[in-house]
């Protein structure tokens, strides 16, 4: 019986992690940025753009491409995570209202119109596709909900046996 409760509550205390899966900052005390801006360089061949969210979300445009991040500015630099992935590391400083990345100069997209309506269409029709923030997709409320299950299931079952127990 004590090997049931201890298992038990070792299934509880992980399943209570798996709930809190929501993923926070990328490093405590930093900040966030709101707005859209871009990059173009027709020598090269490069337009890439970045909308930052004020809760640290985002996405990044590169050509057509449009890819779900989570960033944050800290010390000196602006930490980007692609998807799930791992985030990349790149000094930030800003221009009065526009941005430098590595080196690069993102201009305001509020300046330029019709850039501005560009990203918002980009990011309007990767919103109806649904490959938005995997954090907000379905598949985490579905694993949310099932944990929740889980936990309730266990504690119930916790307390059956301490009844039978006493």
């Amino acid at each position: 019986m004590k090997r049931f409760l201890s298992a038990a509550l070792l299934a509880l205390f992980a399943l209570l992690l798996l709930c809190g899966c929501a993923p926070g900052p990328i490093n405590e005390g930093e900040t966030y940025l709101d707005g859209a801006w871009y990059h173009s360089n027709p020598v090269l061949g490069l337009n890439v753009g970045y909308n930052f969210f004020p809760d640290g979300g985002g996405y990044q445009f590169i050509g057509s491409t449009v890819n779900p991040i989570r960033y944050g500015v800290y010390e000196g630099n602006i930490y980007i995570a692609v998807g799930d992935g791992k985030a990349d590391v790149f000094p930030f400083e800003q221009n009065g209202e526009n941005i430098v990345i590595s080196g690069l100069e993102y201009l305001y997209a509020e300046e330029d119109e019709e850039t501005a309506g560009s990203i918002a269409d980009m990011v309007s029709k990767e919103e109806q596709d649904g490959t938005q923030d995997p954090v907000q997709g379905a598949a985490f409320y579905v694993i949310a909900f099932l944990s929740f299950a889980i936990a309730v299931t266990l504690v119930l079952l916790m307390m059956r046996a301490l009844r039978k127990k006493n």
